[in-house]
């Protein structure tokens, strides 16, 4: 028999406020998104020991995984993490398959040529700024070739941003995918990683995810199960997020939230009758 079909949808938070520390049970000091990674890790562990222990799932049936990041401080405030993080191992390692950066490029290069055409002047000062004048005092030769250089840099220094504005397509794993590329990608969402800390826009978020959903459902098995695991420190800076929560259970989606502070908000070993 084989397992019903899910897709989990995770909503990590990596803003600022999750960069603080916290203690874990062995009261080691970390920040909380290197919790987060660690979470993942044994999440994957796990799954990887429970597969392995049982019969492997119908490949037509599988466990899908999809996952939004909010709180970026570059490009989009909230993107789909795992086309974020194949862009960051792009940069990085020169792992592109899907051409994603050199399309890019191109276009930047296109672009900065047709406005070449018409002012060679402009294009100078827009990117080089006042160190453009000098090259008044070159050849017409030497200035162009500056020029061609300028132009490299400013590409390579900004292509990021358009690639992220760029890559709004969905991007869905199996969890036996996630795991080869986890190893690769995790330092994607380090603490130090430039690209994280801003606020805390936990209702886009949610919007995003319930439209993901809703394209996931189209596109799934019949009788699959939904979930969205949430992990954020809670401090919403874009509104109450509780009326964008409730429009995604009321699409049959099961939302399981994780709460990450640095205080004891329960009394531990307390098993309640009702919710607090």
């Amino acid at each position: 028999m084989s397992a019903t079909p899910c897709t989990v949808g995770l909503a990590l938070d990596v803003s600022g406020s999750m960069q603080g520390s916290i203690l874990n049970s062995r009261h080691e000091e970390f920040s909380r998104l290197e919790g987060l990674q660690n979470a993942i890790d044994s999440l994957l562990q796990e799954v990887e020991r429970l597969t392995s222990a049982s019969k492997p799932l119908d490949t037509g049936r599988p466990l899908r995984v999809f996952a939004y990041a909010f709180g970026l401080n570059k490009g989009p405030t909230t993107g789909d993490l795992f086309r974020l993080l194949q862009i960051f191992d792009a940069l990085k390692n020169g792992n592109d398959p899907e051409g994603i950066i050199d399309c890019e490029v191109n276009k930047m290069r296109v672009e900065i040529e047709r406005r070449l055409k018409y002012d060679e002047r402009e294009v100078a000062i827009s990117i080089m700024g006042s160190r453009a004048y000098r090259l008044l005092s070159m050849s017409r030769k030497e200035a162009e070739s500056v020029l061609r250089r300028e132009i490299e840099d400013y590409i390579r220094q900004n292509v990021l941003d358009r690639v992220l504005e760029s890559a709004r397509s969905d991007l869905t794993l199996s969890f036996e995918e996630l795991a080869e590329r986890w190893g690769r990608i995790r330092g994607g969402i380090a603490a130090s990683n430039s690209f994280l800390g801003d606020g805390t826009p936990m209702c886009q978020c949610l919007s995003l995810i319930r439209d993901r959903f809703v394209r996931e459902r189209a596109s799934g098995p019949p009788g699959s199960k939904y979930v969205l695991f949430t992990v954020s420190d809670g401090q919403s800076t874009d509104g109450d997020p509780r009326s964008e929560a409730r429009a995604i259970e009321d699409l049959g989606i099961q939302i399981v939230s994780c709460f990450v502070t640095s205080t004891d908000e329960t009394a531990p070993k307390c098993l309640y009758e009702h919710p607090s």
